[in-house]
């Protein structure tokens, strides 16, 4: 087990009426989960990889319709 801070953050603005919003999202912001451990033991060195995400920023462009038009 491992005690990693990390720290996820998003930013969303609507336009047009709330019909078109655009979202900016930041995924492990300092960078703390590492895919890759070492570690010394009595025999030498090991090494264990972990299945991580590493950090990313994705933008959204969202788009919402109204298919079934006002009663």
């Amino acid at each position: 087990n491992t005690n990693n801070l990390m720290c996820n953050a998003y930013v969303t603005q609507s336009f047009m009426k709330g019909r078109f919003a655009v979202k900016l999202e930041a995924f492990d912001l300092f960078q703390q989960l590492k895919s890759v451990d070492y570690q010394v033991n009595g025999q030498g060195k090991s090494e264990i990889r972990y299945n991580t995400i590493p950090h990313y920023i994705m933008l959204h462009a969202i788009y919402k319709m109204n298919v079934g038009g006002k009663k």
